[in-house]
């Protein structure tokens, strides 16, 4: 772990804004030059490396992307886009399946100005565009992707009619424009990424739907079925949701923009089917104001960040039980020393959070931060000898072993804390069959009959 020397006022200040006793790391300072800088996107972790994007600097102006380890060396750029060449203003997550990267780029100059679909290798060799949006196909890609077996899917904030919703391999083949949103039929204006229960996609919109001020929806993967499930309104209800879903296995999570009680934010739940939806929290400028992004689940918490708001109003580092209880702001962002106005999400690898600010650092760019502290994750430890998975990384395919037979409640989370597998066993051999999953990194929880919660990371290669 990066060791950080603090002086006693920024001691006193730590102890201030990390509630928890969480510690907080900045990992890296972007320059704005040669290495990028205002970076929207969340991180993606493959094991080893955070990778992500810039949508400014560079060689040629037009952004960056990049890997650093989790502890902060061998930062390496390892492509400069080129508005004229590879498309420009990259500002969604990456993702992996196992040998290239994928993402998007926005576009608004050069030969892609309505943005691309594109993968490279980690190494920072292989760029290939996969595709250039040409308005009727759909325009202005701000959201990253998802991989269902080898189709990536992902949506448009402009283009079509309302934005839209599509698929391609990723080899580049097969392009279909699966949806077109509609202002109030479906909603307009998605911005953030698409998430998968096994059989529905779900999302939100921006914009548009009965109330004009956003919607959650869901829809087949061969975009069939579109059925919305919440209608945002104006204040005291939630509106203007910018960012993707997180799903338990019961409730979809999220957060709005504007609206909530003081119409600077909220954070709701809903379930699959559109009901029982509730509004846990609503943002009061001091402990927060317009998240922009989806929430992470670590431990018995589900964690979240504010673009603005706070002490200094640069934006928070907030939790909140997934009942709407014991609500805490973890950090107010202060600019110079630990960055500000983040933009995107947090993301996890069982123990430790990460994230980016898209401004502030020493050079006022931006910055990558962890944040780690034993009460992070509350009552989870790490597997003991008596239980070991293996092999781990593996192709997706994983054995818990048990010396000793228990009864065990089986989830695996992604790292944005996305349930995307449960199943019990009372064996002291089980097989977790994760192979239709992209690679990357995945958190398995086990709950035991003894009430012990076990918490350890793998990685599919």
């Amino acid at each position: 772990m990066k060791k950080v020397t603090l002086t006693f006022i920024l001691f006193l200040f730590l102890f201030k804004v990390l509630s928890i006793s969480a510690q907080f790391t900045k990992i890296h300072d972007f320059d704005g030059t040669t290495e990028g800088g205002y970076p929207y996107s969340n991180l993606f972790f493959d094991g080893t490396y955070l990778y992500g994007v810039t949508p400014l600097g560079g060689l040629y102006g037009n952004g960056t992307i990049f890997k650093v380890k989790p502890n902060g060396t061998d930062f390496t750029k390892i492509f400069d886009f080129n508005a004229t060449v590879s498309g420009n203003h990259a500002y969604a997550t990456l993702i992996s399946d196992g040998t290239f990267l994928y993402g998007t780029t926005k576009g608004d100059e050069g030969i892609n100005s309505h943005g691309t679909v594109y993968k490279i290798k980690p190494d920072g060799s292989e760029f290939t565009t996969l595709l250039n949006f040409n308005g009727t196909n759909g325009s202005t890609p701000w959201s990253g992707l998802i991989l269902i077996g080898d189709f990536l899917y992902g949506m448009t904030n402009y283009g079509g009619t309302d934005g839209t919703i599509y698929k391609i391999k990723t080899d580049g083949s097969n392009f279909e424009n699966l949806f077109n949103f509609s202002e109030t039929a479906s909603g307009r204006f998605p911005y953030g990424e698409l998430i998968y229960d096994g059989t529905y996609l779900y999302g939100t919109t921006a914009a548009g739907g009965l109330f004009y001020s956003g919607t959650v929806f869901k829809i087949l993967p061969n975009g069939t079925g579109y059925t919305k499930l919440v209608d945002f309104s104006n204040a005291p209800n939630g509106n203007c949701p910018y960012g993707s879903l997180l799903f338990d296995g019961t409730f979809l999570y999220g957060t709005t923009g504007t609206g909530g009680v003081n119409d600077i934010g909220s954070i709701f739940k809903v379930k699959p089917d559109g009901s029982e939806f509730q509004q846990l929290f609503s943002f009061s400028g001091n402990n927060g104001q317009q998240p922009m992004d989806n929430l992470v689940q670590l431990g018995e918490y589900i964690y979240g960040m504010t673009s603005f708001g706070g002490s200094n109003n640069f934006g928070t580092v907030f939790r909140i039980k997934p009942d709407g209880s014991n609500f805490s702001k973890l950090i107010d962002f202060d600019d110079t020393t630990n960055g500000s106005y983040p933009r995107r999400s947090l993301i996890s690898d069982g123990t430790s959070l990460y994230g980016m600010t898209s401004s502030g650092g020493d050079h006022h760019w931006g910055v990558v931060f962890k944040i780690s502290g034993e009460s992070l994750a509350n009552q989870e430890i790490n597997i003991e000898p008596n239980s070991t998975i293996y092999p781990n990384p593996s192709n997706g395919l994983f054995t818990i072993e048990n010396r000793f037979s228990s009864n065990m409640q089986i989830e695996v989370y992604t790292i944005l804390g996305e349930l995307i597998k449960e199943q019990s066993s009372s064996n002291q051999q089980t097989i977790i069959d994760l192979t239709n999953q992209s690679a990357g990194v995945y958190i398995v929880k086990i709950h035991c009959d003894d009430d012990k919660l076990i918490n350890e990371k793998i990685i599919i290669k």
